[in-house]
C-alpha cells in the first residue's frame, strides 16, 4: 500500500530545497549585475523580526474570536530588487486553540470539544510595495503599503486535555481515521503547505530601519487544524480499536448524546490561522564576508560595500 505520510514527507524536503534554491538563485542573479545606470535602484538586503497575535477560523470558531488569540513571533530575511517588488524568507512560530465552551450555541456547548496546536511555519513571498522604493543605496519610502502572497510549509500538532492532561489528537484518530472497516476518513498529515497572503505598512524610522504592521492570512488544505472535520465514528469500534482515549475525546457530548454517522464538523469549509504582528526590519549592503553597514552609498553597481569606521 501507498505510505501517505512517508510521500508527504518527501514532497516537502524537495519542496524546502526548491524554496531555498529559489531564493540563493534570484539572489545571485541580481546581485552579479554590475552595472547600473546613473539613479537606478539599487537592490540590498534586510533582517527582520515579528511579534503579534495568532488567531484560528475553524469548527470551533468561526468568528476570528480576540478571546482566542495567542501569541506569534517570527523573523524574515527581505531582499529588495526592484522599487515596487521584493522576496523574503520567513519564519514563523505560534499557538492557535479554540474551545465550544465559549459558544453561545447550545448545539455546539453539547459538543463540548477543545483544542490547542503549536505552528511552525516556513515560507517563501513575494511582496508588492504600492507606492515604491526611491533609487539609491538603501533609499526608501517614509511610508508606504504593500500586498503580499506565496507558499508556505508549516506544522502543527492539536491537543486536547482530559483530567488536566493535554494528548496528541491526531494518533488517536477521533473520526475514525485508523478503523479497519467503515467509509471512514484517511490519517491527515501533520506537515502540510499552506499559502500565506496578506497586507502590511511601513514606515521609514532612519537610513536602517523600518518599522511595520502586517496582517497575514494562511489558506490551508486540510480541515483538521482543530482536528475537527466530518462525522461522529462508531464509537464502540473505535473503544475496541483504538482504547478509551480515543473514544472519550471523539464524543464529548453529554445529552443529547452525539450518534454515529452526526456531524462533528464541517469538512466542505477548511481551517486558517492568521497572524497579526508588529515587526521590525533592519537593511543593508553586504560584501559577501559577513560585513554589515549602511554602505558606500555608490549608486552604480551591486557592489556597495559597508565602510569601515
Amino acid at each position: 500500500m501507498i505510505n501517505h505520510t512517508l510521500l508527504m514527507k518527501k514532497a516537502i524536503k524537495v519542496f524546502r530545497l526548491r524554496l531555498f534554491s529559489m531564493l540563493l538563485s534570484a539572489f545571485i542573479a541580481f546581485c552579479s549585475m554590475n552595472a547600473f545606470s546613473q539613479g537606478s535602484f539599487q537592490s540590498f538586503l534586510g533582517l527582520g523580526v515579528s511579534a503579534g497575535i495568532s488567531d484560528y477560523k475553524g469548527e470551533l470558531d468561526n468568528n476570528f474570536s480576540t478571546k482566542f488569540s495567542r501569541y506569534g513571533v517570527g523573523a524574515h530575511f527581505v531582499f529588495l530588487f526592484s522599487p515596487h517588488w521584493n522576496v523574503r524568507a520567513t519564519f514563523y512560530n505560534g499557538e492557535v486553540t479554540a474551545s465550544d465552551a465559549s459558544s453561545t450555541n447550545d448545539w455546539t456547548i453539547n459538543r463540548n470539544l477543545a483544542f490547542r496546536s503549536s505552528i511552525n511555519e516556513f515560507g517563501f513571498q513575494l511582496v508588492y510595495k504600492f507606492l515604491g522604493e526611491k533609487t539609491g543605496e538603501l533609499a526608501r519610502r517614509n511610508i508606504t503599503p504593500y500586498l503580499f502572497a506565496g507558499v508556505a510549509v508549516y506544522h502543527f500538532n492539536p491537543q486536547d486535555s482530559i483530567n488536566g492532561i493535554w494528548v496528541n489528537l491526531q494518533p488517536l484518530g477521533t473520526e475514525g481515521q485508523y478503523l479497519t472497516t467503515g467509509n471512514n476518513p484517511k490519517p491527515y498529515s501533520l506537515t502540510q503547505i499552506a499559502i500565506p497572503f496578506g497586507i502590511g505598512l511601513t514606515k521609514k524610522l532612519n537610513d536602517n530601519f523600518d518599522i511595520g504592521i502586517e496582517v497575514g492570512f494562511r489558506k490551508l488544505f486540510t480541515d483538521y487544524l482543530d482536528d475537527v472535520s466530518g462525522v461522529y465514528p462508531d464509537e464502540a469500534q473505535l473503544l475496541e480499536q483504538e482504547g478509551k482515549l480515543a473514544a472519550d475525546l471523539s464524543n464529548r457530548t453529554t445529552l443529547p448524546r452525539a450518534q454515529t454517522g452526526s456531524p462533528r464538523g464541517d469538512p466542505n469549509a477548511n481551517d486558517m490561522y492568521i497572524y497579526t504582528n508588529i515587526n521590525i526590519t533592519y537593511y543593508f549592503t553586504w560584501d559577501g564576508a559577513g560585513i554589515f553597514g549602511k554602505g558606500s552609498h555608490q549608486k552604480n553597481n551591486c557592489d556597495a560595500f559597508p565602510q569601515g569606521n
